[in-house]
C-alpha cells in the first residue's frame, strides 16, 4: 500500500489586540502571516508557518508594559488542505477479496513551549478526513487541545494539560513533547481511494504581563 499527500493549498491568519481603552482598540486582524499592535500600551505578535502539508508550526506573543490598562491578546492560526491518495497493491486487493483491508498508522506528534509571566495560552490541532467518492470515513473530527498555565505557588513552573486532563509540570519556558493518536487508536484500517484532508493549528495568548507561546505540530500517516 502506498499513502501520499498530494495538490497542497495552506492560510494562515494573525490577529492582535492590546485591548487598552485608554488607546483605543488598537486591533489588527488579517489573513497574514503576523500581526502585531502598538508598542505603547503592550505588544503582540501571531506568526503561523506551514511548512508543508504535514508540518506547522505557530507562536503567539502576548505582552503589556508596566503601566497598560488592559491585557494583550494574539491569536495564531494556520491550516493546511490537500488530498490523500491511499492506492492498494495487488496483493492488498487480493486480501481485500478476503475481508482484509490495509491499515495505516495516524499520529500528531506536539511540541509546546510556553513561558508565562502573568496569562493563560494553549493551543489546539484538529484534523478532518472524508472520503469525496462516499467510502469510508477512518477520521472524521479529531481534535486536540493543550493548555498552560503556572505552577500554583511556584511561578519557576508551568502546567500544561491535555485534553484528556493529564497534566505535565515543567520548567517555565521549557518544551513539552506529546505523540497524540486518533481517540480510535493509532493504527485505522482504510480503504483505497481518495480523501480530503484538513490539518489546522492554533494558538492563543492572553496577558496581563507576559506570554510567549510556540508551537509545532506534524501529522504521520503511514502504512501499519
Amino acid at each position: 500500500m502506498n499513502v501520499q499527500f498530494t495538490g497542497p493549498t495552506f492560510s494562515v491568519v494573525g490577529s492582535a489586540d492590546d485591548k487598552d481603552a485608554t488607546n483605543g482598540p488598537g486591533k489588527s486582524y488579517g489573513p497574514e502571516n503576523k500581526a502585531s499592535d502598538s508598542v505603547v500600551d503592550g505588544l503582540t505578535q501571531a506568526t503561523s508557518t506551514c511548512a508543508s502539508a504535514t508540518k506547522l508550526t505557530v507562536e503567539a506573543i502576548a505582552q503589556t508594559t508596566k503601566n497598560s490598562h488592559g491585557s494583550a491578546y494574539a491569536n495564531a492560526k494556520c491550516e493546511a488542505r490537500c488530498t490523500l491518495v491511499v492506492a492498494y497493491s495487488f496483493f492488498d486487493y487480493v486480501e481485500l477479496i478476503f475481508g482484509r483491508r490495509q491499515e495505516v498508522d495516524i499520529q500528531v506528534v506536539v511540541k509546546v513551549q510556553a513561558s508565562v509571566n502573568d496569562g493563560p495560552c494553549g493551543s489546539s490541532f484538529s484534523l478532518f478526513m472524508t472520503s469525496p467518492t462516499g467510502g469510508s470515513t477512518p477520521v472524521p473530527s479529531w481534535t486536540g487541545t493543550y493548555s498552560c498555565a503556572q505552577h500554583p505557588g511556584d511561578a519557576t513552573k508551568i502546567d500544561v494539560t491535555r485534553a484528556n486532563g493529564v497534566v505535565e509540570t515543567v520548567a517555565n519556558g521549557g518544551t513539552v513533547t506529546d505523540w497524540a493518536d486518533p481517540p480510535a487508536g493509532g493504527t485505522l484500517p482504510i480503504d483505497p481511494g481518495t480523501y480530503n484532508l484538513v490539518y489546522e493549528l492554533n494558538g492563543v495568548a492572553t496577558a496581563d504581563g507576559n506570554v510567549t507561546l510556540r508551537v509545532e505540530a506534524e501529522l504521520f500517516i503511514v502504512p501499519a
